[in-house]
């Protein structure tokens, strides 16, 4: 039987018309572009992802550490220990490999790079009889994919970290060939040509082969944040708003003009501070033209920059871009009650788990459990993950004693019980 394959060119044109420059092939590797900057081919997309975390807005960072708390819960566990091969499973998992992690140091670091990347990526080592002897964390931001096969799949991965040199076409020391290593894509019964492959873990993707996070309809507004904050730090540093310009007449050499701003400063402004202190500033200018022109002093009004209601739709707009809640970012004054099983923060975080994190975490354990299976582990890996209450917990009935029930909830004083022997001795003089 002969079996043909086809491809559709339209979708390739479609996303090509849309965004030509997110992802684009070079030398059969896939780059992965941050496609806002106009149509450049950085291949910087992850590590543009990892910036924005690092060093852009603080609610961005806040919820992007949430995710990770919650995707990484108690850590791995095992969901039946009754299992019989459960010893041996619990034995593979507290195995080190040689860069000195067990596997739920493996999966403590996957759990960071989906809380940033929605994606992670393990290196599998094979042993001889082709079982699983190790399993590396790599890194998201150093790994690129290959151009897929004739059926639509990745077959390699290229791992280096100097995607930056070698994407520059300008640098010509440092290539694909000869700084990245390539490496097999997770096919178990290969093992025997290739003992060491790697494993993308991500949800599916649409017309893409890399993650792409929620949040990225929200990455102009996350610059944004941190645009407006440099703004308002650079003003109140450097004073930049000037107070006026001073005009008058004369022709002085550049010793005179210094020696003359110097004895304004001394006369109109205090000499001590710090050396960042905001000052008001002085534009000085001097003209020769003594018949059509007059010394004059032009005030400068400031211009009045109001962020307050850009700021709301900046915080707005990047909490839903990660389909959270204003209250568990601490902007909404709900938060400030917390009492009640309804309360406002507490259903919140278990909301943002349950639809956000939750699907994520499950994604990971999928990827974790598909490369155990090898081992005959019977897809038994699992992960809690506790979400905070914000309400003391309430005494019931049946928890508390007859006199605690007494004073506790009827607010009764404490009633002297006779004992057994008390009854007998009274019994008995009757």
């Amino acid at each position: 039987m002969k079996y043909q394959t086809f491809s559709i060119p339209h979708k390739e044109a479609f996303m090509q018309a849309i965004n030509p420059n997110l992802i684009t092939e070079n030398k059969g590797i896939l780059y992965y572009n941050t496609g806002i900057w106009g149509n450049s081919t950085d291949n910087a997309m992850p590590q543009f992802l990892a910036d924005l975390v690092n060093n852009a807005s603080s609610l961005h960072s806040n919820l992007c550490n949430l995710k990770f708390s919650q995707i990484q819960g108690n850590n791995l566990e095992l969901a039946d220990n009754n299992v019989p091969n459960a010893n041996e499973q619990a034995a593979f998992i507290a195995k080190r490999n040689k860069s000195g992690d067990n596997l739920k140091s493996v999966y403590s670091k996957c759990a960071r790079d989906f809380s940033i990347f929605e994606a992670a990526t393990i290196q599998v080592i094979f042993n001889r009889e082709g079982q699983i002897a190790e399993i590396y964390h790599v890194p998201v931001d150093n790994v690129r994919m290959s151009v897929p096969n004739q059926y639509n799949q990745i077959d390699w991965y290229f791992v280096s970290q100097y995607w930056g040199d070698i994407s520059n076409q300008r640098y010509k020391k440092k290539t694909a060939a000869n700084s990245a290593v390539r490496v097999r894509a997770f096919s178990p019964k290969d093992y025997k040509e290739y003992p060491i492959q790697m494993l993308y873990i991500s949800k599916y993707n649409p017309m893409t082969w890399y993650s792409i996070p929620m949040y990225q309809s929200s990455i102009g507004w996350i610059l944004l944040d941190n645009y407006i904050a440099n703004f308002n730090l650079g003003n109140i540093k450097s004073n930049y708003f000037v107070s006026g310009m001073l005009t008058m007449q004369g022709n002085p050499t550049a010793e005179e003009m210094t020696a003359f701003i110097d004895d304004f400063k001394a006369l109109y402004q205090q000499t001590t501070g710090a050396p960042n202190e905001t000052r008001e500033k002085m534009i000085f200018s001097w003209v020769d033209d003594v018949k059509n022109q007059a010394p004059a002093f032009t005030p400068m009004q400031m211009t009045q920059y109001d962020f307050n209601s850009l700021l709301e739709k900046v915080e707005s707009r990047i909490v839903s871009g990660h389909n959270a809640y204003p209250e568990i970012v601490g902007l909404s004054t709900k938060t400030a009650d917390l009492g009640g099983q309804g309360n406002a923060l507490y259903v919140g975080l278990q909301a943002f788990n349950q639809l956000v994190t939750e699907p994520m975490k499950q994604t990971l354990l999928d990827g974790f459990n598909y490369v155990l299976d090898v081992n005959g582990f019977d897809n038994n890996l699992t992960c809690v993950t506790d979400v905070i209450r914000t309400t003391q917990p309430e005494a019931l009935p049946e928890d508390l004693t007859l006199e605690e029930r007494r004073r506790m909830i009827y607010n009764l004083e404490t009633v002297k019980q006779e004992t057994a022997v008390n009854k007998t001795e009274d019994i008995t003089e009757k």
